[in-house]
């Protein structure tokens, strides 16, 4: 650098503004600095997100495949340098796993310092910190928001009272097969009994019992049963499947142990843009009938790449979840009705959220009883109600009397 173009930045350095007199002044120079950074920064985010997404299978891609996960992280780095610039980082929060909730100031785990603390650390922090304790909050609403990251939690009070696979109706119930002869039904009442009268284990089987009485009345009847058959499978029919507990994806390799949290898509927002399915595609895929991504496999792909995929989404229809609570959503989301994406672009059809309906599910559960509003003795219908009022009185005993009755329910209790 010449001394003419030294002097002349050092004036402006001390004016504390840049120089317009001089055409030799630093700035131009310090600005072509700056963009020859910039350049360099840009083709080592789209080269390690290229190399990392490298592999035998897809070598011969175009460089445009790799472009999702190069903008989300040239896209993620932009945002934090500007939110460092600015100076205000206190509306959101990284959660920390060391019991610590959502504060402005948190404990620092490595010192033990209580100190400011925000969502722009790097990767390996937030892979380090980042959190549970979100899930403890006692609302769908998003419990957090930042890069690669959005928490969406079920009430966990109902969670743990109703939100169990249960018997769905009488059969079920009594433990039969649908086609059940009156000898097979007697010997299920008679065993059923033996342990769950109220004289056995108390007051909580009141309703239990009612139920099994008005259920093997009514199958062991030759006139009721056929009536009782045709509504349970008109419900089928619409319904569909009962909540068997089961998780509809499979989990993978590329997580802890012990991890407990999911990912899961809300298929009622998803554009069907294939983006997460570019970046992770091990880990999401695009079911065939409407053509929207969904999770095949949980820890498909390691968490890097899932961040990515998150943040790469246009509509964030992406969020983490609590691995107990994943069976029951993906249940839900597969009786929600939906349209195609051309249709829901044009607004022909109402918003649906499968996390609200998840959370009607467990109210619905939590509130209902067996009184005389099932009008069970002379109405066989078999509808959402009866199939609530049926799970809430299963729930009401013991675990043991239900692990031994009903095995095949306490099987997924603990996913």
């Amino acid at each position: 650098m010449s001394p003419s173009i030294v002097a002349e930045f050092q004036s402006c350095k001390r004016r504390g503004r840049c120089c317009s007199k001089s055409s030799n002044c630093g700035g131009p120079l310090l600005a072509a600095f700056a963009v020859v950074g910039l350049s360099a920064l840009s083709m080592f985010i789209v080269s390690s997100s290229v190399w990392r997404h490298t592999s035998a299978s897809n070598l011969s891609r175009p460089l445009s495949y790799y472009a999702p996960a190069a903008a989300a992280r040239f896209s993620r780095l932009s945002t934090r340098f500007n939110k460092l610039a600015r100076d205000k980082i206190s509306s959101r929060f990284l959660p920390y796993k060391d019991g610590t909730s959502l504060k402005t100031r948190v404990q620092n785990p490595k010192n033990g310092n209580t100190e400011l603390r925000h969502n722009l650390g790097w990767r390996n922090d937030r892979r380090l910190h980042t959190s549970l304790r979100a899930f403890e909050q006692k609302s769908t609403d998003l419990v957090y928001s930042g890069a690669g990251s959005q928490y969406r939690v079920l009430n966990e009070e109902d969670m743990e009272e109703v939100g169990y696979a249960t018997p769905a109706d009488f059969y079920q119930l009594l433990g039969v097969d649908e086609k059940a002869n009156k000898t097979e039904m007697k010997k299920a009442y008679r065993s059923i009994f033996r342990k769950c009268h109220p004289d056995v284990i108390g007051e909580e089987a009141n309703e239990f019992c009612e139920l099994v009485n008005i259920a093997y009345d009514i199958l062991s009847d030759e006139k009721q049963r056929p009536i009782y058959d045709s509504e349970l499978e008109a419900f089928k029919l619409i319904e569909g499947d009962q909540f068997d507990g089961r998780p509809k994806s499979q989990w993978g390799g590329c997580c802890n142990a012990t991890e407990n949290r999911a990912v899961f898509v809300d298929e009622l927002t998803c554009i069907g843009c294939r983006m997460c399915n570019n970046v992770a595609p091990d880990t999401f895929g695009i079911e065939e009938t409407w053509g929207r991504a969904r999770v095949k496999t949980q820890w498909g792909n390691y968490e890097e790449d899932l961040a990515d995929a998150i943040d790469s989404c246009p509509v964030d229809c992406i969020y983490w979840v609590q691995r107990r609570q994943l069976p029951l959503l993906e249940y839900i989301m597969g009786i929600c009705n939906r349209v195609s994406v051309a249709a829901m672009m044009n607004g022909a059809a109402a918003r649906d959220s499968p996390f609200a309906r998840a959370e009607t599910f467990l109210k619905t559960r939590k509130s209902a009883k067996v009184d005389s509003s099932l009008n069970l003795e002379t109405n066989m219908i078999h509808n959402e109600k009866l199939q609530a009022a049926i799970a809430r009185a299963w729930l009401q005993l013991p675990v043991n009397v239900r692990d031994t009755l009903w095995p095949q329910y306490s099987q997924f209790q603990d996913f």
